[in-house]
């Protein structure tokens, strides 16, 4: 087989896992579906491959992802006290930039070796063996491209995982990072893992519970629309007074992002008084990197986001605003 940059990748990728005996799998904080399909995709495949492998978390798994199986493994720890010895290799998963990860970069640092699989165009990166392509839909797709082949036979439960990152990060393939590689990857995967689609669609995108449904009232119902810009404010401490599960609440920027009457979407999540996260949305064709960038975050052109830790929440929206206005548009409306 003639050498490509990517089978380099790919066989750096593997020594690195066959010189380890044991390795332990990292994401970013408060997963989301690539994040969770990705890391519970190769913990199946290597666990299939005869490696001890475990996975290293800060938050357990959305509840719309549980059916996922091995799903339980997304056990939260606190940083490095929570495991029992430092791994021979961490694989660090959607995620490259050393914030995300939060005090998980303790178990990072404490490792022999470190593998990056990102598909984010992050300007800080952890360091280590990086498998990185900004051209993916999802880490899921990079993934696929890396264990094709590996097995005789790719896990179903591997298959689905992988299946579920992408189909999460592309919005159910409606979303611009869709392309005909997305298309191709998710082919092989329905027939690898003998998927029932209509089924993973309704456990990802059809879960209007009456929960839901409150929680998203009450968050619509404060919505404002200034600058080019829709957004929502959502305060967990009083979400959760009421007794409602604020895990409920994720997706609404999504949502957000279908005005078409402006250009910018926000969600902004008063976590603490002064700690704020901030999602971000492009409803149109204007980049939200670099007002995220800005900000102290990152992502993707049209999906990005940050933590601000230090400042209010009408502090951040304030200087969201301002980083937006700084954006010049791309598009000519007619």
């Amino acid at each position: 087989m003639r050498e490509t940059p990517f089978t380099r990748l790919r066989s750096g990728f593997w020594s690195r896992i066959d010189a380890a005996e044991s390795i332990a799998l990292v994401s970013h904080i408060d997963p989301d579906g690539d994040a969770v399909g990705s890391t519970l995709a190769l913990y199946h495949i290597l666990r299939a491959y005869g490696k001890d492998v475990n996975v290293v978390t800060r938050h357990a798994v959305p509840k719309f992802l549980r059916f996922l199986p091995g799903a339980e493994k997304f056990t939260p720890v606190r940083a490095a006290s929570g495991i029992p010895r430092p791994p021979d290799l961490v694989i660090v998963l959607d995620c490259s930039d050393p914030v995300r990860v939060g005090d998980l970069v303790a178990v990072i640092e404490a490792a022999r070796d470190v593998i990056v699989v990102d598909h984010h165009r992050d300007e800080e990166r952890i360091p280590g063996f990086h498998v990185i392509d900004e051209t993916a839909s999802a880490t899921a797709e990079i993934l696929f491209d890396l264990c094709s082949g590996k097995l005789s036979r790719m896990p179903e439960s591997a298959a689905l995982a992988l299946y579920v990152g992408i189909s999460t990060d592309t919005g159910s393939f409606r979303y611009g990072n869709t392309s005909a590689r997305s298309f191709r990857i998710a082919s092989e995967l329905i027939k690898a893992g003998r998927l029932d689609v209509p089924l993973i669609g309704k456990y990802c995108f059809a879960r209007e519970t009456l929960s839901r449904l409150r929680i998203r009232g009450e968050i619509y119902r404060k919505v404002v629309i200034e600058d080019n810009l829709i957004y929502g404010v959502i305060r967990p401490a009083e979400l959760e007074k009421r007794g409602w599960d604020i895990q409920e609440a994720e997706g609404v920027i999504d949502d957000l992002a279908l005005c078409p009457e402006v250009e910018y979407a926000a969600v902004l999540w008063e976590l603490a008084p002064d700690y704020i996260r901030v999602q971000l949305r492009s409803v149109h064709d204007e980049s939200v990197l670099e007002p995220a960038r800005a900000l102290g975050g990152g992502g993707h052109r049209k999906a990005s986001g940050a933590r601000i830790r230090g400042a209010s929440l009408e502090e951040v929206l304030e200087r969201l605003k301002r980083e937006l206005r700084g954006v010049r548009p791309q598009r000519v409306r007619a």
